[in-house]
């Protein structure tokens, strides 16, 4: 199992990621790029394990304050700012696990994740 602490992280909302222009374009937003920019700065410096496998990945939102967040709006930003840090493509999580806890001293997030094991044949 490989872990990942991000303290003082707080993934942005999914519905703060993307804006459309008046023509359709669709674009990402400078608070989710800052986000990613953030995390892939954060991971320079670090021997992060970047699977190529299929995964199991278990997340742990910690969130100051009482406001409750969906875990689904969070989730999208993560796993975006995720690929090519731990993984190649998010197609490759097959389990995934979310915990969200508030009203935590401060922002943090803890990933967790390992590669699956081919099933055995009997």
């Amino acid at each position: 199992m490989y872990s990942l602490v991000l303290n003082g992280f707080r993934a942005t909302s999914v519905n703060n990621i993307y804006r459309r222009t008046r023509n359709g374009k669709v674009y990402k937003t400078s608070p989710h790029k800052k986000f990613c920019e953030k995390i892939n700065e954060f991971a320079i410096d670090k021997d992060i394990y970047c699977s190529e496998k299929e995964l199991k990945i278990i997340i742990k939102f910690y969130l100051k304050g009482k406001r409750l967040i969906d875990l689904d709006n969070m989730l999208k930003s993560l796993i975006d700012s995720l690929q090519g840090i731990c993984f190649l493509n998010d197609s490759q999580i097959c389990e995934l696990h979310l915990y969200r806890h508030i009203q935590q001293p401060e922002n943090k997030i803890e990933i967790e994740y390992c590669d699956l094991e081919p099933p055995s044949e009997a």
